[in-house]
């Protein structure tokens, strides 16, 4: 989302007690050790040649976005590790809601898991951002 047009509408909507909060899940730990079925995925991602505009996945990013735009101030990150276990059709199932995936891709990382045994681990992590509205910069309702 564009934040620019995002936050002035939140902003206006929330009163002084309101809360912004940002959730976000993220394949893959970087604190965690990388899986094969990780970097089978990485291998199809970097054969795209094309990278991500920005960092949608860096929660301090994105909090550094919402604390430029004056309008809320970020009280805290909360991030969360968890792993998962899946089978090729849950991978598969799961792929085909990611929006930047093709469904060759997807058919891909599924016949990954198929080598690899037809179950994969994988490591995750959610973060949320909680921010309270500027006082200052409050616009009437």
């Amino acid at each position: 989302m564009d934040l620019g047009i995002v936050l002035p509408i939140i902003h206006r909507s929330l009163n002084d007690n309101g809360r912004l909060l940002v959730w976000r899940n993220v394949f893959g730990d970087p604190t965690a050790e990388i899986t094969p079925f990780r970097r089978e995925v990485q291998r199809i991602v970097e054969s795209r040649g094309v990278g991500r505009v920005g960092n949608p996945e860096n929660s301090q990013v994105t909090a550094d976005k919402i604390a430029h735009s004056g309008l809320f101030a970020v009280e805290r990150i909360s991030r969360y590790s968890w792993a998962i276990d899946l089978t090729t059709d849950q991978v598969r199932a799961l792929f085909r809601t990611f929006s930047d995936w093709t469904p060759r891709e997807v058919d891909v990382v599924a016949c990954a898991v198929d080598k690899l045994g037809g179950r994969v681990s994988e490591n995750y992590t959610s973060w949320l951002i909680s921010a309270t509205p500027q006082a200052s910069q409050m616009s009437p309702l």
